[in-house]
């Protein structure tokens, strides 16, 4: 996970912690240590920085260095997302809680 990430796409968007943690929902000190490194994001943290700022979540914790959201990969249905691993070329899925 590369909390660098998070905190540059914030600064990108000249937006305050607390202001990027009132987007996702979350506390900014909850916001403070994910980027701190002291806390590692939830799966649906992650799924809300992706949608927000249009990133991929494998870009967010580094399987991916390219970090735009290809749309033809990815469908959201009933708190699913599944997606095409264009790493070993089968479906996946993730359940959001």
């Amino acid at each position: 996970m590369n909390n660098n990430k998070i905190s540059q796409l914030r600064i990108d968007n000249n937006l305050t912690q607390s202001e990027m943690s009132e987007k996702l929902g979350i506390n900014q000190s909850t916001l403070s240590q994910i980027e701190s490194g002291k806390l590692k994001p939830s799966l649906k943290v992650l799924n809300k920085i992706s949608n927000e700022f249009n990133v991929s979540v494998d870009w967010l914790i580094s399987l991916d260095e390219n970090p735009s959201v290809n749309p033809s990969n990815i469908s959201n249905k009933n708190n699913n997302i599944d997606y095409w691993d264009t790493r070993d070329g089968k479906e996946a899925s993730i359940v959001l809680m």
